[in-house]
């Protein structure tokens, strides 16, 4: 996890195959919430076949939430976006509901990992290049009838065990309660540069579509608009985007 004083910036870095850019805003009143609409998918020898534009920004009854690293795999069935989806919408207890998806995509990731290891070598080799970033999920609730926003991370602990471990970040808790925090998700290089120069912030939703759109100009292979993006807050969720 990388800082940089601006308020507080924290980089949470994906895999680079699995091609995404995701800011999240955060203020005491309300979450911005911004991505890319550009994938990638990879065949099960890692090479690109399709690129397509998508909405990455989900709603799950009342959350929103955001991936970004390695999302899926036909190889052995899994997807992050299905295993959120279920247990935000199923489940009334927050905290049981990210503990639960927390466990079904380790377990997910770690057959992913095995599978790869024993029938592609070569994809499983590549897929250790990031193992440090394997897929980080963006949830956004309300508590105390304020936003708040929840970082889910994993990562490869392990190569000969392929034991995969979990880390996360949460704001307000890991950040002061009355500054306002970036949080980035994906490739962010091309925002990485702006961002020190430590400018005031003038428009929030104009700031977080630049930073978007700078990263698309340094990696347009990879992030790509239109973007989408929402306003989340106590009151409900405002599609700006």
């Amino acid at each position: 996890m990388k800082r940089f004083f601006l308020n507080i910036l924290v980089c949470l870095l994906a895999l680079p195959v699995c091609a995404t850019s995701i800011v999240i805003y955060v203020t005491p009143d309300y979450i911005l919430m911004g991505a890319d609409s550009r994938r990638m998918i990879i065949d099960e020898r890692a090479n690109l076949t399709v690129i397509e534009s998508v909405c990455k920004i989900r709603k799950a009854g009342s959350y929103c939430y955001a991936l970004a690293g390695f999302v899926a795999s036909r190889s052995t069935f899994f997807s992050a976006d299905s295993i959120i989806a279920v247990h935000l919408s199923n489940e009334t207890d927050y905290s049981k509901a990210v503990k639960n998806i927390t466990r079904d995509i380790r377990k997910a990731l770690r057959k992913e990992f095995a599978y790869q290891k024993e029938n592609n070598p070569q994809v499983y080799q590549k897929m250790l290049l990031s193992k440090e970033h394997i897929l980080e999920v963006a949830i956004l609730s309300v508590r105390n009838n304020k936003p708040f926003v929840q970082i889910v991370g994993f990562e490869l602990a392990d190569e000969e065990r392929i034991k995969v471990k979990d880390y996360t970040a949460s704001c307000p808790g890991d950040c002061p309660n009355d500054e306002k925090q970036f949080y980035l998700l994906g490739d962010y290089a091309g925002i990485e540069k702006y961002l020190e120069r430590k400018e005031a912030i003038a428009d929030p939703v104009m700031l977080v579509e630049k930073l978007i759109t700078l990263q698309s100009h340094a990696t347009p292979n990879s992030v790509g608009t239109p973007i989408n993006m929402i306003r989340y807050s106590a009151e409900g969720v405002e599609w700006i985007r």
